[in-house]
């Protein structure tokens, strides 16, 4: 839209104005090796959307200029095709972009995936051999104290014995 000056402004609001005969490269957010694809789309658009605006007005003047301002208007109308195609190839380009992104993405996640799962399958294999390892030792402690209670009890009854021997030898 034009201000009382005759600046341009974008639809941006961080942009600066387009003055005449000077058109401001926009700036769009980066995401993942590329520009956000929505906001090329919604730059685009507008873009569009004046273009067009400014067309119809071309025609509708050009009928009543001479033959060079129709000249203009057929150089401007290829120019418009060039921009389009342009702006075809853009999102064709980040399609593909997104495209190798995600397939590298699920290359690297199934990759995480099965690493995760080597590495589980070993923890369990070196868990179960501590386990094993555990059980083996829980059984000698098992059977050493069954041979001490064995050997307590025997002396036990050796000490009683005794003592039952001595009570009657008085």
């Amino acid at each position: 839209m034009l201000d009382r000056e005759g600046i341009v402004a974008t639809w941006e609001s961080d942009q600066t104005p387009l003055a005449r005969g000077r058109v401001s490269v926009p700036r769009f957010k980066t995401v993942r090796r590329g520009f956000d694809p929505d906001e090329v789309m919604r730059y685009l658009a507008a873009l569009e959307a004046r273009v067009g605006h400014l067309h119809s007005e071309s025609h509708k003047d050009a009928q009543d200029v001479g033959p060079d301002v129709a000249d203009l208007v057929r150089t401007f109308d290829h120019v418009e095709r060039l921009r389009r195609e342009a702006a075809e190839r853009m999102v064709a380009e980040a399609k593909a972009e997104a495209e190798r992104i995600r397939v590298d993405t699920q290359f690297e996640t199934e990759k995480a995936r099965a690493d995760a799962r080597r590495t589980l399958r070993d923890a369990q294999m070196e868990a179960d051999g501590i386990l094993s390892e555990l059980e083996s030792r829980r059984e000698a402690v098992l059977s050493e104290l069954r041979g001490i209670r064995e050997d307590m009890l025997e002396a036990a009854s050796d000490l009683e014995a005794t003592i039952e021997w001595g009570v009657n030898r008085s």
